[in-house]
């Protein structure tokens, strides 16, 4: 096999696998589907409950601070 054929076959992969975004800042987060996971958007900090591939909770905590 070559490997530029396993890159396009990566590349495919990656791009069957529904993004999930950050809901504040729309960075990319991770691909897949997800049953339920947090995560925390390394660019703004903001901590992220997600069920099914949707965000639940957005901008619950922003740099370690709740928001009220």
């Amino acid at each position: 096999m070559m490997a530029g054929c396993d890159r396009a076959d990566e590349r495919k992969r990656k791009e069957a696998l529904p993004p999930i975004r950050c809901k504040h800042c729309s960075r990319l987060l991770c691909r897949g589907i997800a049953q339920t996971i947090e995560i925390k958007c390394p660019k703004c900090g903001t901590i992220q409950i997600i069920q099914g591939c949707e965000a639940v909770t957005a901008k619950c905590c922003v740099n370690g601070r709740p928001l009220l």
